[in-house]
Order: structure tokens, then sequence, then C-alpha cells
């Protein structure tokens, strides 16, 4: 799975710098919340203090709550190295959890 999402990730970048001038963690988390609301799944985004819940309900089985796993923890792993995100994986599913400061703001980019 890590490979096949490490393939993807090239392309991934590409889309959040064409759509935001730049690529950072915000321009992803906002990209994938534009995709996925462009896809017909549902994404939210919760803080709560410095914790940021994520939550990914689409139809495409284990294997995509997998994906987008892989593809979850490169991306916090590349921003935020040092970071342990929780994650939770379910057919239709995927969450996760992770600080990222209680000053982001998903609003202002």
């Amino acid at each position: 799975m890590y490979e096949l999402s490490s393939n993807v990730l090239p392309y991934f970048k590409n889309m959040v710098i064409f759509m935001n001038g730049k690529y950072d963690l915000k321009g992803c988390i906002v990209a994938h919340e534009e995709y996925a609301q462009m896809a017909g799944m549902l994404m939210e985004h919760k803080i709560d203090g410095d914790i940021h819940s994520f939550a990914l309900r689409h139809e495409m089985g284990l294997f995509g709550s997998m994906f987008m796993k892989s593809v979850w923890a490169q991306m916090f792993k590349e921003f935020v190295p040092d970071s342990r995100p929780e994650f939770v994986v379910h057919d239709e599913v995927i969450s996760a959890k992770i600080s990222l400061g209680a000053d982001w703001n998903k609003y202002d980019y």
C-alpha cells in the first residue's frame, strides 16, 4: 500500500501547487477536502485545541481506507515529522487525529 500511495503523491503534490500556488500542509488538507467534495465523498475536519480530527466517508471499501491512511500518514510525516497520528480504518470510513497546533485555522487559506 505504501508503494502505491508513494507513486500517487507526486501527482497530488502537483495538484496542490496548481490549486494553491504552493505546497504545504494546509494546502494538502484543503486539496483533500475539495477533492472529496468533488468526488461526492464526505470529509470532516474538526479542531479541538491543538488536536485536529479528520474523517472521510467513501464507497471504496477497505482498500480505499487503507490507501488513504497511507497517503495521510506520508503527508503528515512530510510536514510534521515528529507527529504520531492516530488512525481508525473501516470499510467506508477513515479517520485520523493529530496535533497540529491550536493557532491553525482552516479558513485562512
